[in-house]
Protein backbone atom coordinates (compact mmCIF):
# COMPACT_ATOMS: atom_id res chain seq x y z
CA UNK A 1 0.00 0.00 0.00
CA UNK A 2 2.54 2.91 1.18
CA UNK A 3 4.40 1.55 -2.52
CA UNK A 4 1.65 2.65 -4.05
CA UNK A 5 1.36 6.20 -2.37
CA UNK A 6 4.57 7.81 -3.79
CA UNK A 7 5.24 11.23 -3.13
CA UNK A 8 7.68 13.77 -1.77
CA UNK A 9 5.88 13.77 2.04
CA UNK A 10 4.95 10.40 2.22
CA UNK A 11 7.79 8.04 3.66
CA UNK A 12 9.98 6.34 1.28
CA UNK A 13 9.81 2.27 0.76
CA UNK A 14 13.67 1.80 -0.16
CA UNK A 15 13.76 -2.01 -0.18
CA UNK A 16 11.54 -4.88 0.87
CA UNK A 17 11.80 -8.58 0.91
CA UNK A 18 9.84 -11.43 1.99
CA UNK A 19 11.37 -14.82 3.66
CA UNK A 20 10.54 -18.10 2.93
CA UNK A 21 7.87 -18.37 5.88
CA UNK A 22 6.43 -15.11 4.14
CA UNK A 23 8.00 -12.65 7.17
CA UNK A 24 8.53 -9.39 5.05
CA UNK A 25 10.74 -6.77 5.57
CA UNK A 26 10.91 -3.18 4.84
CA UNK A 27 13.26 -0.52 4.71
CA UNK A 28 12.03 3.09 5.10
CA UNK A 29 14.26 6.23 4.67
CA UNK A 30 15.30 7.63 7.57
CA UNK A 31 13.73 10.69 9.09
CA UNK A 32 14.70 12.52 12.17
CA UNK A 33 12.39 13.27 13.84
CA UNK A 34 7.94 13.47 14.37
CA UNK A 35 5.68 16.17 14.56
CA UNK A 36 5.00 14.38 18.18
CA UNK A 37 8.52 14.56 19.78
CA UNK A 38 9.08 18.03 17.79
CA UNK A 39 5.67 19.47 19.97
CA UNK A 40 6.76 18.02 23.20
CA UNK A 41 10.09 19.09 23.46
CA UNK A 42 9.18 22.67 22.26
CA UNK A 43 11.28 22.38 19.04
CA UNK A 44 11.26 25.26 16.12
CA UNK A 45 9.02 24.18 13.42
CA UNK A 46 7.03 26.01 10.65
CA UNK A 47 3.62 25.01 11.18
CA UNK A 48 2.15 26.82 8.39
CA UNK A 49 4.23 24.86 5.98
CA UNK A 50 4.11 21.59 7.64
CA UNK A 51 -0.03 21.83 7.67
CA UNK A 52 0.73 22.49 3.86
CA UNK A 53 2.68 19.15 3.76
CA UNK A 54 0.22 17.02 5.77
CA UNK A 55 -2.59 18.27 3.98
CA UNK A 56 -0.78 17.80 0.41
CA UNK A 57 0.37 14.70 1.37
CA UNK A 58 -3.30 13.09 2.82
CA UNK A 59 -4.62 14.75 -0.94
CA UNK A 60 -2.04 12.55 -2.92
CA UNK A 61 -3.29 9.39 -0.45
CA UNK A 62 -6.80 9.71 -1.18
CA UNK A 63 -6.03 9.99 -5.58
CA UNK A 64 -4.02 6.48 -5.09
CA UNK A 65 -7.67 5.02 -3.27
CA UNK A 66 -6.66 4.81 -0.30
CA UNK A 67 -7.56 5.82 3.44
CA UNK A 68 -4.84 6.10 5.97
CA UNK A 69 -6.54 5.42 8.95
CA UNK A 70 -4.28 6.27 11.57
CA UNK A 71 -2.88 9.75 11.68
CA UNK A 72 -1.58 11.23 14.63
CA UNK A 73 1.54 13.89 15.45
CA UNK A 74 4.11 10.77 15.97
CA UNK A 75 3.01 9.37 12.17
CA UNK A 76 4.29 12.52 10.73
CA UNK A 77 7.90 12.65 10.26
CA UNK A 78 9.59 15.84 10.27
CA UNK A 79 13.09 16.33 8.88
CA UNK A 80 15.81 18.83 10.46
CA UNK A 81 15.04 20.70 7.56
CA UNK A 82 10.90 21.04 7.72
CA UNK A 83 10.27 18.30 5.23
CA UNK A 84 6.83 16.35 6.27
CA UNK A 85 7.06 12.42 5.87
CA UNK A 86 3.74 10.70 6.36
CA UNK A 87 4.01 7.07 7.17
CA UNK A 88 2.91 4.15 9.06
CA UNK A 89 0.14 2.54 6.57
CA UNK A 90 -0.84 -0.15 8.72
CA UNK A 91 -4.15 0.50 9.67
CA UNK A 92 -4.37 1.91 5.31
CA UNK A 93 -7.41 0.75 3.84
CA UNK A 94 -8.83 1.08 0.07
CA UNK A 95 -11.95 3.29 -0.63
CA UNK A 96 -13.99 -0.50 -1.68
CA UNK A 97 -12.87 -2.00 1.50
CA UNK A 98 -14.29 0.42 3.74
CA UNK A 99 -17.62 -0.62 6.04
CA UNK A 100 -19.61 0.55 9.02
CA UNK A 101 -17.65 -0.93 12.15
CA UNK A 102 -17.10 -0.51 16.23
CA UNK A 103 -13.87 -2.08 15.68
CA UNK A 104 -11.36 0.88 17.11
CA UNK A 105 -9.42 2.47 13.97
CA UNK A 106 -6.36 4.91 14.71
CA UNK A 107 -5.54 6.55 17.75
CA UNK A 108 -8.82 7.80 19.94
CA UNK A 109 -7.18 11.08 20.34
CA UNK A 110 -7.64 11.05 16.68
CA UNK A 111 -10.37 9.25 15.92
CA UNK A 112 -13.53 10.98 13.92
CA UNK A 113 -17.02 11.29 15.49
CA UNK A 114 -18.21 8.75 12.60
CA UNK A 115 -15.66 5.99 14.00
CA UNK A 116 -16.90 7.03 17.38
CA UNK A 117 -20.72 5.91 16.42
CA UNK A 118 -19.99 3.08 14.46
CA UNK A 119 -21.46 4.62 11.14
CA UNK A 120 -20.50 4.05 7.46
CA UNK A 121 -17.35 6.39 6.81
CA UNK A 122 -14.92 7.10 4.30
CA UNK A 123 -11.60 9.72 3.69
CA UNK A 124 -12.81 12.10 5.41
CA UNK A 125 -12.02 10.51 8.59
CA UNK A 126 -8.36 11.38 7.69
CA UNK A 127 -9.08 14.69 7.12
CA UNK A 128 -10.70 14.92 11.14
CA UNK A 129 -7.39 13.64 12.24
CA UNK A 130 -5.53 16.61 10.38
CA UNK A 131 -7.74 18.95 11.88
CA UNK A 132 -6.99 17.53 15.35
CA UNK A 133 -3.34 17.33 14.19
CA UNK A 134 -3.46 21.20 12.92
CA UNK A 135 -5.04 21.88 16.73
CA UNK A 136 -1.96 20.68 18.47
CA UNK A 137 0.49 22.56 16.38
CA UNK A 138 -1.59 25.70 17.30
CA UNK A 139 -2.43 25.41 20.44
CA UNK A 140 0.44 23.27 21.62
CA UNK A 141 -2.02 20.42 23.07
CA UNK A 142 -3.87 17.88 22.26
CA UNK A 143 -7.53 18.42 21.75
CA UNK A 144 -8.98 15.58 23.27
CA UNK A 145 -6.14 15.30 25.58
CA UNK A 146 -6.86 12.88 28.81
CA UNK A 147 -10.04 11.24 26.85
CA UNK A 148 -9.62 7.12 27.66
CA UNK A 149 -13.08 6.25 25.94
CA UNK A 150 -14.82 6.77 23.09
CA UNK A 151 -17.96 8.20 25.10
CA UNK A 152 -14.83 10.48 26.45
CA UNK A 153 -14.29 12.46 23.23
CA UNK A 154 -17.90 12.28 22.28
CA UNK A 155 -18.61 13.98 25.44
CA UNK A 156 -15.95 16.55 24.94
CA UNK A 157 -17.15 16.86 21.27
CA UNK A 158 -20.39 18.13 22.49
CA UNK A 159 -18.80 20.11 24.61
CA UNK A 160 -16.45 22.26 21.89
CA UNK A 161 -19.75 22.59 19.73
CA UNK A 162 -21.83 23.91 22.51
CA UNK A 163 -24.26 20.82 21.87
CA UNK A 164 -26.33 19.42 24.66
CA UNK A 165 -25.33 15.62 25.86
CA UNK A 166 -29.16 14.49 24.72
CA UNK A 167 -27.87 15.22 21.14
CA UNK A 168 -24.76 13.01 21.70
CA UNK A 169 -25.68 10.41 18.94
CA UNK A 170 -25.12 10.58 15.49
CA UNK A 171 -28.03 11.24 13.86
CA UNK A 172 -28.89 14.40 16.29
CA UNK A 173 -25.21 14.99 16.70
CA UNK A 174 -24.86 15.78 12.52
CA UNK A 175 -28.29 17.79 12.76
CA UNK A 176 -26.88 20.14 14.99
CA UNK A 177 -24.19 21.57 13.11
CA UNK A 178 -25.38 23.91 10.90
CA UNK A 179 -25.80 26.11 14.34
CA UNK A 180 -22.88 24.47 16.19
CA UNK A 181 -19.90 26.41 16.54
CA UNK A 182 -15.93 24.80 17.49
CA UNK A 183 -15.11 26.67 20.68
CA UNK A 184 -11.20 27.50 20.89
CA UNK A 185 -10.29 29.43 24.13
CA UNK A 186 -6.97 28.35 24.41
CA UNK A 187 -3.40 30.76 24.12
CA UNK A 188 -1.99 29.37 21.13
CA UNK A 189 1.83 28.45 20.69
CA UNK A 190 2.13 30.18 17.45
CA UNK A 191 2.21 34.10 16.40
CA UNK A 192 -1.30 35.89 16.26
CA UNK A 193 -1.11 36.00 12.13
CA UNK A 194 -0.66 32.13 11.48
CA UNK A 195 -2.98 30.87 14.42
CA UNK A 196 -5.53 32.81 12.49
CA UNK A 197 -5.15 31.29 9.33
CA UNK A 198 -4.54 28.01 11.02
CA UNK A 199 -7.69 27.93 13.27
CA UNK A 200 -10.11 28.60 10.06
CA UNK A 201 -8.69 25.38 8.43
CA UNK A 202 -8.95 23.59 11.92
CA UNK A 203 -12.74 24.65 11.65
CA UNK A 204 -12.94 23.32 8.58
CA UNK A 205 -11.46 20.04 8.95
CA UNK A 206 -13.24 19.41 12.19
CA UNK A 207 -16.52 20.16 10.67
CA UNK A 208 -18.81 17.23 12.07
CA UNK A 209 -20.22 16.52 8.77
CA UNK A 210 -17.68 14.22 6.95
CA UNK A 211 -18.50 16.18 3.90
CA UNK A 212 -17.85 20.08 4.89
CA UNK A 213 -14.09 19.06 5.88
CA UNK A 214 -12.51 19.86 2.05
CA UNK A 215 -9.93 22.67 3.03
CA UNK A 216 -8.43 25.05 -0.10
CA UNK A 217 -4.51 24.80 0.29
CA UNK A 218 -4.60 27.46 -1.62
CA UNK A 219 -5.61 29.52 1.62
CA UNK A 220 -2.68 28.02 3.23
CA UNK A 221 0.40 30.33 2.77
CA UNK A 222 3.81 28.64 3.14
CA UNK A 223 5.04 31.62 5.80
CA UNK A 224 3.99 34.47 6.25
CA UNK A 225 5.87 37.96 4.64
Amino acid sequence: MLQKCVHSSIVQVLESCATRIGVEFVVLEFVESDLSRVLSTGMEFNPLDVTRQLLRAIAHIHKCGVIHSNLEPSNVLLSETGKVKVCDFSHGQFFGNVVSSRTPIGALWYRAPELLFGVSYDWNIDAWSAGCIVYEMVFGEALFHGATTDNDVIRQICAYYFVAPEYSDWGALLSKTDTAQLCMTRNTRCEADVATILVDVVTTLLSIDPGRREVDLGSIPKKLR
